[in-house]
Formats: C-alpha cells, sequence, structure tokens
C-alpha cells in the first residue's frame, strides 16, 4: 500500500511536471528581434538606394536628346520611390509589432492591436505602390481584410499563419519592382560606353584608323623584308612612325582620361547593380524568413534568421562601399 502511494506520487508529480513543461513549450516564442532589426535595415538601404538610381538617371542628361522625357522620368521615379518607402516603413512597423507581442506574450492581446494597426498602415501604403507597378491594387484589399482577422486571432502564431500569405505576395510584388529597377540599370550600363564615346565619335575614329594604318605599314615592312629596298624601307616607316607617335601622345591627352571616365562611369554602375540585385534578393529572403516563422510558431520551434541577416548586412556594405568611393577625391 506504502509502495502504491509511493508510485502513485510518484506519477502525479510527473504528470503536473509534463502539463507545466508543455504550457511553457506552448507559450514559447522566438526572439523576433532579428526579424525587425533585418526589416530596419532592408528598409533603410532602401531609402539610401533612391539617390543612386535618380544619379544613374542623371548620369544620362548629357546624353539624351530631349531633356524634357528624361525629367519626366525621373518625376515618376520619384513618385514611385515615395509609396516603395512608405511600404518599406509599414513592413519595418508590422515586424516591430510582431517583436514586441514576442518579448512580452503576456500582454499579447494588446501587442496584437498594434500588428493590426501595422497592417492597416501596410494596406493604406501598398494599394499606391501595387498600383504604380502593376496597375492593380488586390493586395491592398487583402490587407484591409487581415486587420480585423488579426485582431480576432487572440494568439500570435494564428495572426501571423492569416498574414503570410498576403507578406508573401507584398515580398514578390517588391522583388519584382527592384528586379525591373535593376534591369533598367543594366541597360543603362550596356549604352553608357557608346553614349559617351558619342561627342568624341570623330576622334576615336581618327584614332583607330591611325594605328590600323600603322599595323598595316609594319606588317608589309615585315613582309617586304629581304627586298632590295628594304632599308629604304625601314626609314620611311621609322620616319611615320615618330609621326604617328607625336599624334597619339597628343591624343592621349584626352583619351585617356576619357577612357578613365567611361572606364570609372562602368563600374560604379556595376556597385549599384550589385546593390539593387542584393536589395531583391534580400526582399525575396525576408519573405522566405516570413514564412519560416510562420511555421516556426506552429510548430514550436525557433526559425533560423541566418539567411536574412546576412541578405540585409550584404546591402548595408554594398551602401557603405559606394559611400566610401563617393568620399573618395
Amino acid at each position: 500500500m506504502g509502495n502504491s502511494l509511493v508510485i502513485l506520487y510518484r506519477v502525479k508529480a510527473f504528470v503536473g511536471l509534463g502539463v507545466g513543461l508543455g504550457l511553457l513549450t506552448g507559450c514559447h516564442t522566438p526572439d523576433l528581434k532579428p526579424f525587425r532589426d533585418s526589416t530596419a535595415k532592408i528598409q533603410s538601404s532602401v531609402v539610401d538606394a533612391q539617390d543612386l538610381y535618380s544619379g544613374e538617371l542623371e548620369r544620362l542628361r548629357p546624353f539624351v536628346p530631349d531633356e524634357n522625357a528624361l525629367t519626366k522620368q525621373q518625376k515618376i521615379f520619384s513618385e514611385n520611390w515615395k509609396a516603395r518607402t512608405e511600404v518599406m516603413d509599414a513592413m519595418v512597423k508590422y515586424a516591430a509589432s510582431l517583436a514586441s507581442v514576442a518579448d512580452a506574450p503576456e500582454k499579447s492581446r494588446a501587442g496584437l492591436e498594434s500588428v493590426a494597426k501595422s497592417i492597416n498602415e501596410l494596406a493604406i501604403a501598398a494599394g499606391p505602390y501595387q498600383a504604380a507597378i502593376e496597375g492593380g491594387s488586390e493586395i491592398a484589399v487583402e490587407l484591409a481584410d487581415l486587420v480585423n482577422r488579426v485582431r480576432a486571432a487572440k494568439q500570435l502564431k494564428k495572426a501571423v499563419a492569416a498574414t503570410d500569405p498576403d507578406m508573401q505576395k507584398l515580398a514578390k510584388l517588391l522583388a519584382k519592382d527592384f528586379g525591373s529597377l535593376r534591369r533598367v540599370l543594366e541597360q543603362i550600363q550596356k549604352s553608357i560606353k557608346n553614349l559617351m564615346d558619342g561627342p568624341v565619335s570623330r576622334q576615336l575614329d581618327a584614332r583607330t584608323a591611325l594605328i590600323s594604318r600603322t599595323q598595316e605599314k609594319a606588317l608589309a615592312l615585315q613582309n617586304g623584308l629581304g627586298t632590295t629596298n628594304w632599308a629604304d624601307a625601314v626609314a620611311t616607316f621609322n620616319k611615320d612612325m615618330v609621326e604617328t607617335q607625336k599624334f597619339l601622345a597628343e591624343a592621349d591627352r584626352w583619351y585617356l582620361p576619357h577612357q578613365a571616365s567611361v572606364a570609372a562611369a562602368q563600374k560604379e554602375m556595376a556597385d549599384r547593380i550589385k546593390l539593387f540585385r542584393d536589395t531583391e534578393t534580400a526582399i525575396v529572403q525576408w519573405g522566405k524568413a516570413h514564412a519560416d516563422f510562420a511555421d516556426a510558431l506552429q510548430n514550436k520551434m525557433s526559425p533560423d534568421w541566418t539567411l536574412l541577416r546576412q541578405s540585409a548586412d550584404r546591402i548595408q556594405k554594398s551602401i557603405d562601399k559606394i559611400e566610401n568611393q563617393t568620399k573618395t577625391p
């Protein structure tokens, strides 16, 4: 009888401990600070990228026949960029509100209200943004519908499960947008050499033609060696070379700086293209991280933020590199 009581007591203690652990596991919420901070870092980089993209459009101004068309394009770009930054601002608030709920799960109801408010701001911002990028506004309607659903969720995992489909759509929209911007920069990069060569095309053609004639004369001289007049031919060639070298030396005064300017422009554009590619990749990774987070909540696990943090850090490094180059005299 005594042994039975002891066993019964141990069973009850074990069951009680198991229930307690189960409650702790069920209430466990992953640390969302990396998600919040990475979202903020991506947003900050998007803001910085505006001037860089605008600068690339401005680089074209000396070479375009219609400056009014370029000015109009820049105006549209600025208006669309305002919509981009407003969406990113709302995404930062959304990520921060999720982190706040995770930090204080005992106040989840109040926290979910802040999540709902951030989604409402996201709905307001996403409408004009999608209209500018795709011509529709469906995502704004869907996000607006989410607001009350998040308020009614009562649990973070239910709220995030509800928001994830639209967050995926938003991430795809942003990635598509930055992919389009990157491709525009790539087209500019392909044409920038021809555009910069245009004003000095005659001088470049004359220089190329002279070098070609010199090479032809050198080949003819080499093939004619051994003939009776080869000494005279060498003397004539050397005399021509003196004049050629003099012309090329004078041409180098403008040619070498011009070539350096073209190379610098192509290098700067390559760095900016990389920034927009990195931003595109980071936004895609943001969507994946959100999906992983939603899944982790359902399965009481902690998501791995490594790839998202690396993507956000990569953008910041690209920004820092460009800013350091512009500061270099």
